[in-house]
């Protein structure tokens, strides 16, 4: 059974299993462990929309019901460790609306994505334009 409630048409998730890092040694410790899985979901928080201008604060990684959250300003986690995974044919990424995550991530530190699945993308061609809200949100109530 699961955890996830509609509630007014958006889904009521659990309370996620997250850990926030702030060093790049914990951050290597945790990529180790994140590696082992076939399946990694990948999200960015940004200062703003613009790849050349704004900058990418914070890099999301789930494996397997946990999240870990990787602050990448300034002189806290270095966010070229993350290069070898994000970038090899292997381990697949779930991305909502990679082509932005894709912009933020080559163009703020050079990681081009590989082996991708857009959620956005793929409810966009399953429904051919029935749903106008392609949003995480809409996603998960669906």
């Amino acid at each position: 059974m699961s955890d996830i409630t509609i509630n007014g048409g958006l889904a009521d998730l659990p309370n996620p299993n997250y850990q926030y890092i702030t060093t790049t040694e914990e951050a290597l410790r945790h990529i180790e462990k994140i590696e082992r899985y076939p399946i990694v979901e990948v999200d960015t928080e940004t200062t703003g929309l613009d790849p050349f201008v704004d900058r990418v604060v914070l890099l999301q990684l789930g494996v397997a019901g946990r999240s870990y959250v990787f602050d990448v300003r300034d002189d806290n986690v270095d966010a070229r460790i993350f290069k070898p995974l994000l970038e090899n044919k292997t381990t697949l990424k779930l991305v909502q609306n990679v082509v932005f995550d894709y912009k933020m991530l080559k163009t703020n530190f050079g990681i081009a994505l590989d082996h991708v699945y857009d959620t956005m993308l793929a409810e966009q061609l399953r429904y051919l334009g029935l749903h106008y809200k392609v949003g995480f949100q809409h996603v998960c109530s669906r």
